[in-house]
């Protein structure tokens, strides 16, 4: 299967995803990260475990900008809504949380994003728009419904590299 994380820009973003979620951890030691298998595609990018229990279903990004320049897009973090669905089901089957965490590579600073409660519903304001956008790490275009999730008063949290 050709997957974008086997390519070099897949792998450099990989990287910062293992990067990111080595700073959840430092952050939160209580926590510990479970990613689903980078050689198949999947419908989240993980789990957080606490203790012996599943904490929360996590989607992971990273983008190459700063806060302020996340300011400058009014505050929002662009995501596929096809990918919140899938978030959002998986949280109200397992009744935990739908967390997204963005590292913003040229802070850097991670941020952490409540997306769904236990049920799987919605919690934070967010705008759909069927846009045109990079399909993926390597390019290309592709229009979907992309959904523009507020993160004004989403936690920072710093990385550690």
């Amino acid at each position: 299967m050709n997957l974008n994380i086997n390519t070099p820009k897949g792998q450099v973003a990989l990287g910062h995803e293992q990067v990111l979620l080595s700073s959840i951890e430092s952050k939160w030691p209580m926590l510990k990260v479970v990613q689903t298998p980078k050689g198949q595609p999947s419908e989240v990018d993980g789990f957080i475990i606490k203790g012996n229990e599943i904490y929360a279903v996590i989607e992971t990004k990273t983008r190459n900008c700063d806060l302020k320049q996340m300011q400058q897009w009014g505050n929002e973090w662009l995501v596929s809504y096809e990918k919140l669905l899938h978030g959002a089901e998986i949280s109200a089957r397992l009744r935990v949380p739908f967390i997204g965490f963005v590292y913003l590579v040229d802070e850097p600073v991670g941020i952490s994003i409540p997306i769904t409660d236990i049920n799987g519903q919605f919690v934070r304001p967010m705008r759909l728009e069927r846009t045109k956008t990079i399909k993926n790490i390597n390019g290309g275009e592709v229009v979907r419904t992309n959904a523009f999730i507020d993160i004004s008063e989403s936690k920072t949290f710093p990385i550690i590299k």
